[in-house]
């Protein structure tokens, strides 16, 4: 890919998320490309979105539940006081119907920038002359979700703790390669709630079953869905597995079906008796932070050791442990990432 198209490539980005942020927070109004009847009649709403989509889509299924026009087991009042104000309006004198059973609702989000982009790209020779020039206000605000105590990040995160006190399910897919946006962005690894679900994708042609990285990040995100903290290892790992510039990785999980496969087997095939209403739990982030590699041994060590790891995940680590010695880095970076990934190979059994 050329420089060039680099170029179109980011400034798309940046146009797309001016476009539709402007759309929703200026206009406080739904897209008109939705016909609101067609939503009001469907049994289940599916909502996919990639990259900075993820964001503006959550505040737009806020919205859908605020005003009453999605379904959930807590707005019938809403939705009540909606269909009383038209008859008002319209003069129509209509009775009021019974709740309706909540409709069951499910985002998929393919490389969200949750957390913003790639730290190194708002400082990139390449990229930052770009965004001074041409879009300055959207590009910077899409590094805004770097930190989750600016104003960008609080509101979208209070967007998405009552989207998810409502019910509705989240599938947040990161992809290894992403040359735009790293791991811990595209998972969301700030935040807490059994209503998400995490994945990767890794390219089919890039993938080997031997990887030993690979495999520990996928054990790692299985980890996380059990409620098992990962220590701050893909935090960690993230800037290691991210793609070049000119790649595509941040483009390709899009166009593969297995992510919407486990969307909507997410949806369907797993309940949702949470008991009490269980709060979003947010970790302060700041991608800017100083992080020290050297805790990746100790974040390791306490993983192996954790009971819960051993019970769940006893098989796969071992598993894992006896790929490490198969596994033989290139690059210089990833050389050090392997050292300090050593305390794997202990305590052999």
């Amino acid at each position: 890919m050329s420089n060039h198209s680099n170029i179109q490539a980011l400034r798309a980005l940046f146009d797309k998320e001016r476009m539709v942020s402007e759309y929703l927070y200026d206009h406080n109004s739904i897209s008109p490309y939705f016909r609101v009847d067609d939503l009001h009649e469907a049994d289940v709403i599916f909502v996919a979105t990639h990259s900075q989509g993820s964001v503006v889509s959550t505040q737009l299924l806020d919205k859908l539940i605020s005003d009453g026009h999605a379904r959930t087991s807590k707005n019938w009042e809403v939705i009540k006081t909606g269909i009383e104000a038209s008859n008002i309006v319209g003069g129509l004198g209509m009775a009021i119907p019974p709740p309706r059973p909540p409709q069951r609702i499910c985002c998929l989000a393919l490389c969200g920038i949750h957390l913003g982009p790639l730290l190194y790209l708002g400082t990139s020779s390449f990229v930052n002359p770009y965004i001074q020039y041409f879009e300055s206000a959207a590009a910077r605000e899409l590094f805004e979700f770097q930190d989750t105590e600016t104003e960008v990040s609080k509101r979208y995160l209070a967007s998405l703790e009552n989207v998810l006190d409502h019910g509705v399910k989240f599938v947040y897919v990161a992809s290894l390669d992403d040359q735009v946006v790293p791991i811990y962005s595209g998972l969301f690894t700030a935040i807490n709630h059994p209503r998400i679900l995490r994945a990767l994708y890794i390219d089919g042609d890039a993938y080997s079953s031997s990887d030993f990285l690979s495999n520990l990040l996928v054990l790692l995100i299985r980890m996380r869905n059990a409620g098992i903290d990962d220590g701050g290892l893909l935090t960690h790992l993230s800037e290691a597995t991210a793609g070049s510039l000119s790649g595509v990785g941040h483009s390709s999980a899009y166009l593969d079906s297995g992510a919407y496969q486990l969307a909507v087997r997410y949806l369907f095939e797993t309940s949702d008796a949470l008991g009490d209403d269980p709060k979003l739990e947010v970790e302060p982030f700041i991608a800017k932070a100083s992080r020290n590699d050297y805790e990746i041994p100790w974040a390791l060590r306490g993983l192996i050791s954790d009971q819960r790891c051993q019970e769940l995940f006893g098989k796969e680590l071992m598993a894992l442990r006896n790929t490490f010695d198969d596994w033989h880095p290139r690059t210089s970076s990833m050389k050090e990432v392997r050292k300090k990934l050593e305390p794997i190979r202990g305590r052999r059994s």
